[in-house]
């Protein structure tokens, strides 16, 4: 997860639970509508490993709200 402060971007430990929460928030806010989540895929295949975390990404591809970004595509370039 990538917290915003003073310009400043600071990665800190990603939770899949609290992202599923944000995703959740979001949805009901938006009169039903999925946000879109952007992961790499590097990060997609170790939640896929994880079955609890499986399930919540197999419920966001499902409705359309995952993208994930190929390999090569990172943000320092």
């Amino acid at each position: 997860m990538i917290a915003f402060a003073a310009n400043c971007v600071c990665i800190v430990d990603f939770v899949i639970v609290q992202l599923d929460d944000v995703v959740k928030e979001l949805y009901n806010r938006s009169g039903k509508k999925w946000p879109l989540v952007v992961l790499h895929n590097k990060r997609l295949r170790g939640l896929m490993e994880n079955p609890s975390s499986r399930k919540l990404v197999e419920e966001w591809m499902n409705n359309g709200a995952l993208y994930t970004t190929p390999n090569g595509s990172n943000d320092d370039w």
